[in-house]
């Protein structure tokens, strides 16, 4: 352990860590959620404790207090990735008294995730409407593009009119790690959007969906009225709908060709 490392609190080595962070670009969310997940392990274990006190006992203990907490599985399991991935940094730059690759994470249980129907797709558009009409288109697109396209809350939001490309019927999103993709925007998807566009009065912004005052819309607004929903239509299941169908398509194609290919093979 470097001398430096030996004086060292752990809040100061873990405002140390986010700095780091913050110089490799990781995004503010990524910041803010390394910084609540870690603030949970020094409020545990002392975030004064001198950095060469800290032993693998007393990493064990706090993270056999989290099986003892009110924590869903995957909670517990996104804890201690956070909390292996702050103190193999901490190993590299300073030094521990342990190896933190002894740091087991548990698997996340599997989920099964129901795919909507077309009865519950209509119902749930049906509780979308507002007494104002272009909210109410705002929010049939929002739902119509994480249906169809199989975009996040946050790419929603951060979503600008330029990254529309109605020509090839594509869309430009960036997503976790600030990473660029193309994803396709469907034909209904592009009516509700249409719909939405010619309704909205603020035409000068870059920002696609906006408040009510003009303003690029939140996340949190977007949390806020697709909960109002129902309690199982998240946004996250809008999502993984799109990718449960998108896979089955994919395998159906793959199928298809195999036949082709096999057929081809036969009868030549």
């Amino acid at each position: 352990m470097c001398c430096r490392g030996l004086i060292m609190t752990l809040q100061e080595v873990l405002n140390e860590f986010l700095f780091q962070k913050k110089l490799a670009g990781l995004s503010p969310k990524s910041i803010e959620d390394y910084q609540t997940i870690l603030g949970i392990l020094l409020t545990a274990v002392g975030s004064s404790m001198p950095l060469e006190s800290l032993s693998y006992t007393t990493v064990a203990n706090y993270i056999l207090s989290l099986y003892d907490r009110p924590l869903s599985r995957s909670t517990v399991a996104t804890y201690i990735r956070n909390t292996r991935i702050f103190l193999r940094w901490v190993y590299r730059e300073y030094g521990l008294s342990f190896n933190p690759a002894k740091i087991k994470v548990p698997k996340s249980p599997k989920k099964i995730v129901h795919i909507y129907t077309d009865t519950e797709i209509q119902f749930l558009f049906s509780c979308i409407q507002t007494s104002v009409p272009r909210i109410t288109a705002r929010n049939s697109a929002i739902i119509a593009l994480m249906l169809d396209s199989g975009i996040r809350q946050k790419e929603v939001c951060e979503l600008q009119k330029a990254d529309i490309d109605k020509e090839r019927m594509l869309m430009k999103v960036t997503g976790k790690g600030a990473k660029d993709r193309l994803v396709p925007l469907g034909y209904i998807s592009s009516l509700f959007l249409d719909d939405y566009l010619s309704q909205c009065p603020y035409s000068n912004t870059a920002y696609v969906f906006v408040d009510r005052l003009g303003c690029p819309l939140s996340g949190n607004a977007v949390r806020v009225f697709v909960n109002r929903l129902q309690k199982n239509y998240l946004s996250i299941y809008l999502r993984i709908s799109f990718v449960i169908i998108l896979k089955q398509i994919t395998a159906w194609i793959t199928y298809v060709k195999t036949v082709i290919a096999v057929y081809m093979t036969l009868a030549f």
